[in-house]
């Protein structure tokens, strides 16, 4: 337990059944994109317009370590759920 303590620091979450302490870290993933058509209007126009888009999706991704009451690592799971956030260069 100590050595995941070192590595991965303090669980966001701990959940115990009496026989096993579960540590939950999570951490978020966000993919955005934005665009400016104001920048191409310099090129033709001698006044900027201040004109942008952005679209974005964000997804959270879940890493569970599930010990024993000594404390010994019994299994570990990945819930990954930021592959669903998907990129999106069109900003409609």
């Amino acid at each position: 337990m100590a050595m995941v303590l070192t590595e991965l620091g303090a669980p966001q979450e701990i959940t115990s059944d009496g026989q096993y302490n579960i540590f939950r870290y999570s951490y978020q993933i966000s993919k955005s994109f934005r665009f400016n058509p104001g920048l191409l209007l310099r090129l033709f126009s001698p006044v900027s317009v201040p004109i942008s888009t952005t679209a974005g999706n964000a997804g959270r991704d879940i890493f569970e370590v599930t010990f024993d009451r000594e404390g010994t690592v019994q299994d570990f799971t990945f819930w990954l759920r930021s592959p669903e956030v998907a990129f999106n260069p069109w900003p409609f």
